[in-house]
């Protein structure tokens, strides 16, 4: 019988917080999903007239954040991206994950008061973040024992934004990260680093996708652990924080060819 209380935060009709709700299944532990409620459009008109915002969003965030939008590099990665993520072998790996139900306990925010009143009513020992933004230190500190975190890069080096191009930049081998959540960002005790396998054939875009599925696979492991008895201790996590708008076109450049090295060498 399992004796420690898992809630998983996820969110309404997010892709890695299904690879968390199929990866805690698969090992046949038992949790409560507590789900971020989303407004999406669901008429075709509603879709199209939405299609420029998401453009506009995709191009000045994360990996495009500090790219000029006029750059050959820029244009390349971007198409490399929307290709890749519409390809025959995404497809394949993404269409199992719409048949898992994420049906849950849904609220306005991860960090509104009904979510920490629920925590407490229902005395979770431990939270899992599964597709959250920052999460509250009065909803990480409701959980008896601990939350956990999954980060696509190896800590403690890769801190924070841009987890993939920094660990290239450094010259790291990719890896994800598990530690025990706080208030900071990726700054609580780190529990497990599990390198991902690669082979020639992988561009940053597959190692990333794969990164992601790593993360959901690795924190259920973690939690499987503990609610096992494995006891919540793990190194200390004292490194320098990384920001995506540090992630500009010379430092990506470097971490591309650092990756191209990588899999040479394979």
């Amino acid at each position: 019988m399992q004796k420690l209380k898992l809630c998983v935060l996820g969110r309404q009709g997010d892709s890695y917080t299904r690879m968390v709700v199929q990866s805690l299944r698969a090992r046949g532990l038992h949790f409560t999903l507590v789900l971020e409620g989303g407004v999406r459009a669901s008429g075709r008109i509603e879709r199209l007239l939405g299609l420029p915002l998401t453009l506009y969003r995709a191009i000045t965030s994360g990996r495009f954040k500090a790219l000029p939008k006029l750059s050959c590099f820029t244009l390349r990665a971007f198409l490399c991206e929307r290709l890749y993520y519409r390809s025959s072998a995404v497809r394949t790996i993404l269409a199992p994950l719409q048949e898992v139900d994420i049906n849950g306990v849904v609220v306005r925010s991860v960090n509104h008061v009904r979510t920490l009143k629920l925590i407490e009513q229902e005395r979770f020992d431990i939270g899992l973040f599964a597709g959250v933004d920052i999460v509250d230190g009065a909803i990480i500190d409701a959980f008896s024992v601990c939350c956990l975190n999954a980060h696509p890069a190896p800590l403690p080096q890769c801190r924070g934004g841009g987890a993939l191009i920094n660990t290239l930049f450094y010259g790291l081998w990719p890896a994800v990260s598990v530690h025990v959540a706080t208030a900071g960002i990726d700054e609580g005790e780190i529990l497990r680093v599990t390198p991902l396998p690669l082979n020639k054939n992988d561009t940053y875009d597959s190692i990333n996708l794969r990164l992601t599925l790593l993360c959901a696979d690795t924190l259920a492991e973690v939690a499987q652990g503990l609610v096992g008895g494995t006891p919540v201790t793990g190194q200390s996590n004292g490194g320098v924080m990384h920001y995506w708008k540090d992630c500009t076109i010379e430092r990506q450049r470097v971490a591309i060819r650092h990756l191209r090295q990588l899999l040479e060498g394979l």
